[in-house]
This record gives C-alpha cells, sequence and structure tokens, in this order.
C-alpha cells in the first residue's frame, strides 16, 4: 500500500513540475467559473512522474491556473519562488514543499514533504481534498482510469487508504492558508488539476499497439 501511496502521491510532484515549468501542452480540463474568465491570463501546465517505476503507475497531470491579464510567464514562475520550494516540510515550516519529487522524497524522511505539497494545493480547490486516497484520486482522476486501478490486486482497497498518513490533517490545513495568502498576494489562483493515473496492463496495451513508449507520452 506504501507503494501505491507513494505512486498515487506522484500527482504532487507532477503538479510542482508544473509550477516551475509553465505549459507547452494543453488537455481537456472542467471549465472553471465564467466569471473568473474576464480579463485573466490562464497558465496550463503538464507533466509526468512515475515513467518507468518499479511499483506503481505513470501518472500525468495538468494544472490550470488564473493570473493578472498583464502577468508575464516570468512573474507567474517568480510569484512561487519564496513560499513554493523544494526544501523539505517541517513543523510550523513557512514554505510549501513544491518541486521534483527525486528532491522531496526519501525513504528517510517518508511521506511528510509530498503530502505537505499535494493535500495544501487540494484544499485550494472547491472539492477540497477528502480524507481517504479514493477522495483525492475521484476528484482527479477520469472514471475509467479510476476502474482500472480498482482491478489490479496490488491496489486493493486503496481508496479506503486514509490520508494524511505523515501530517495531521491540522497541518495540511495550515500549509493551505500559507500558500493560499502567498497566491493571493500575486492574484493568482489554481483553477483545477486533472490527472490520468497509467496502469502497468494499460501502459503495456498501448506501447503494444503503438509500438512506442514515446507515442504514449506524447
Amino acid at each position: 500500500m506504501s507503494a501505491c501511496l507513494l505512486h498515487s502521491y506522484a500527482l504532487y510532484s507532477v503538479r510542482a513540475s508544473i509550477v516551475a515549468n509553465p505549459a507547452s501542452q494543453t488537455r481537456s480540463v472542467k471549465p472553471p467559473d465564467h466569471n473568473k474568465l474576464t480579463n485573466r491570463k490562464f497558465f496550463i501546465g503538464v507533466d509526468e512522474a512515475g515513467y518507468g517505476p518499479n511499483l506503481g503507475p505513470l501518472v500525468i497531470a495538468g494544472s490550470l491556473w488564473s493570473a493578472p491579464d498583464d502577468c508575464t510567464e516570468q512573474q507567474f514562475t517568480q510569484a512561487f519562488q519564496s513560499t513554493f520550494t523544494t526544501s523539505g516540510w517541517s513543523a510550523a515550516c513557512q514554505h510549501v514543499p513544491l518541486g521534483d519529487s527525486k528532491k522531496l522524497y526519501s525513504s528517510r524522511g517518508g511521506l511528510a514533504t509530498l503530502e505537505a505539497g499535494l493535500l495544501a494545493m487540494l484544499h485550494l480547490l472547491p472539492a477540497g481534498g477528502g480524507d481517504k486516497l479514493g477522495n483525492v484520486i475521484d476528484q482527479l482522476v477520469c472514471i475509467d482510469l479510476v476502474n482500472e486501478l480498482a482491478e489490479l490486486a496490488w491496489y486493493t482497497n486503496y481508496a479506503e487508504q486514509p490520508i494524511p498518513v505523515a501530517l495531521e490533517s491540522a497541518e495540511v490545513q495550515r500549509l493551505s492558508r500559507v500558500a493560499h495568502a502567498a497566491l493571493a498576494h500575486h492574484d493568482i489562483e489554481l483553477v483545477d488539476l486533472h490527472a490520468a493515473v497509467i496502469c502497468e496492463p494499460h501502459f503495456n496495451r498501448v506501447v503494444a499497439k503503438t509500438g512506442s513508449k514515446g507515442e504514449l507520452l506524447s
């Protein structure tokens, strides 16, 4: 289950990479509130994590951000630099850990830093994060791919895994307030997050059909 949870939390590292490298690709997302579209600029990011893991799915995720209409890509990126960093989580820290999961995760440190980033940001969305891993997956992943997870023996009952695992819920809420204040200072809003969780059988079917791992990632 810990492996399943870790690779599900790859959603976190995906979204973190998107913050550092604003979008070069686009995908369909749920339309935001129409009132939020007026005089705003939108940044869309897509990235992947878990390509070639020992165990766990490939996760491809996209994020949608709203910023002032005159916000440049450089200004957008710089807005994250002081509060959103690759420094690990610690009690009472005043930053939200975001960045490459290889820098944020270690077996010694456990899941705390990954949870700190992902769950804090999920709390910025209207649906929040929920208290089960299944809540997070259902919120971010299309139903067909969620059903594929349930068909694999090593993901049995993954949806009932309580979260957070390493943090207290109150700490997640505190970090979410830190994130909200930092984004609000620059008039930036996280509008939406979506992800595709590509399980091993699905990955193998697509590779067999296309004859190319690169085709799957494109």
